[in-house]
């Protein structure tokens, strides 16, 4: 994980990208590798996400699954935008 962080035109913190690498392995798509989330905020209160965070936007296309090939229990609840 990393993040970057963009500087205002007068020279004070403006956001700063908050971004979650994850290399994946998968045998029946090896093409699939890398999935890389951002998020965008203020770096006095900004966050990474977290697994929650993104399997909950993706679920109306996909999930992730162990390696063994068992589902992930439901994500919990969104935490609050401040």
């Amino acid at each position: 994980m990393g993040s970057g962080i963009r500087v205002a035109g007068g020279g004070g913190l403006s956001d700063c990208w908050y971004v979650t690498r994850m290399w994946l392995h998968s045998k029946r798509q090896p093409q699939v590798r890398l999935l890389e989330c951002q998020r965008l905020d203020d770096p006095a209160i900004g966050r990474y996400l977290s697994l929650d965070d993104i399997r909950r936007t993706l679920s109306p296309v996909g999930d992730f699954l162990r390696p063994d090939g068992t589902a992930l229990p439901p994500p919990g609840p969104s935490r609050p935008e401040y």
